[in-house]
């Protein structure tokens, strides 16, 4: 019987440290990713997708950078340059799968180029998007001779 209970403990200590390094490694990554920087929870659906992705979102100088939620990855998934991205106001919407990360999301209808998308994001976060995409200085992109 000692043997079996060891045996029963070897592998209880063995889940629940690997459990600890999962809680720590997702700490790590997203301490990383933050890097004080403004942050914030954004679920994205890309065309042809039906459900969202969970995600966080950036605004990273002059890009908005999106993060999955759940990853081993600080790189940015998807990154989009803020003097070419465009996108139409803002509706609610009821998204199951983005429940746990945002109670009443807010659609928003993204242009990039050719590529069009969907962000959903809460309340204050939409309003920080749109201030940020609002507030480029006039005529950063163009090319003077």
């Amino acid at each position: 019987m000692p043997a079996a209970l060891t045996v029963l403990e070897a592998v209880l200590a063995a889940i629940v440290l690997g459990l600890l390094l999962a809680l720590l490694l997702t700490y790590a990554r997203r301490q990383a990713i933050t890097r004080g920087r403004a942050v914030f929870l954004c679920g994205l659906r890309e065309k042809g997708d039906t459900k969202f992705q969970q995600g966080l979102a950036s605004l990273d100088g002059g890009a908005l950078a999106w993060f999955r939620l759940n990853g081993v990855s600080v790189r940015s998934t998807r990154r989009w340059d803020r003097p070419r991205l465009e996108f139409s106001g803002a509706s609610p919407i009821s998204a199951p799968e983005l429940a746990s990360i945002l109670s009443r999301p807010l659609l928003v209808r993204c242009q990039y180029e050719n590529e069009t998308f969907d962000l959903a994001l809460g309340d204050a976060s939409y309003t920080a998007l749109r201030s940020w995409v609002e507030s480029m200085p006039p005529g950063h992109n163009v090319n003077v001779a």
